[in-house]
């Protein structure tokens, strides 16, 4: 059997994967999740376009469990950005940011 390569490269990392439903309940979606020590990682993905992806703290107020953990919600992206950008390392930049798409400004040197 072939795996689509980015499913492959999430669960070769110990995602785990369940069927997420659309907002007709039909599960074209897929929901992938990764308990790491001081986080979740979690990517929800549609379409290779369509992904939201984020590292979420474990802490959830459970009387209001609808309630987001952030005060910023993710931006889509493709799911190929969605898997790179959580299987970079702890040392490259970025990592350990909420949410993909909040890169930090980039200055062309001796610009700062």
């Amino acid at each position: 059997m072939i795996e689509h390569p980015d499913v492959a490269r999430l669960r070769r990392a110990g995602f785990t994967v369940l069927p997420s439903l659309d907002a007709y309940g039909f599960d074209t979606g897929l929901l992938f999740a990764r308990r790491v020590a001081t986080h979740l990682e979690v990517v929800s993905a549609w379409r290779d376009d369509f992904a939201l992806v984020a590292r979420l703290p474990y802490a959830r107020d459970w009387t209001k469990p609808f309630e987001a953990t952030l005060n910023q919600g993710s931006k889509p992206v493709s799911f190929a950005q969605a898997v790179d950008w959580l299987l970079t390392s702890p040392q490259d930049e970025g990592y350990g940011d909420a949410v993909l798409g909040d890169e930090p400004q980039r200055y062309p040197e001796g610009e700062r």
